[in-house]
């Protein structure tokens, strides 16, 4: 799992541009405490409804949010998209 980073800002409203593995590269909020768990390595996966049409070889830039100020922290956590299971793909 890659340190967390100071995000960069975001160039456009649309969080979906061209990624650097030759998928698309998504921006999400990701609130703080999910996020720690994130950047410590506890929690190696994200969990989210589906629209976005994210697929493997995509990149995902976690930027922390803190919902008491509203507002991002400055920390971004970037994963690559190596395994993914639709809800109506998932056993039982």
């Amino acid at each position: 799992m890659n340190e967390p980073t100071p995000a960069p800002p975001v160039p456009s409203p649309d969080p979906q541009t061209p990624g650097d593995g030759g998928g698309r590269r998504h921006q999400v909020k990701c609130r703080a405490g999910v996020f720690a768990a994130g950047a410590d390595g506890s929690k190696p996966f994200e969990v989210r409804f589906d629209t976005r049409d994210i697929a493997e070889g995509d990149t995902i830039a976690l930027r922390e949010w803190n919902p008491e100020t509203e507002d991002y922290t400055g920390r971004s956590l970037t994963v690559d998209v190596t395994y993914r299971l639709a809800l109506n793909e998932a056993p039982g």
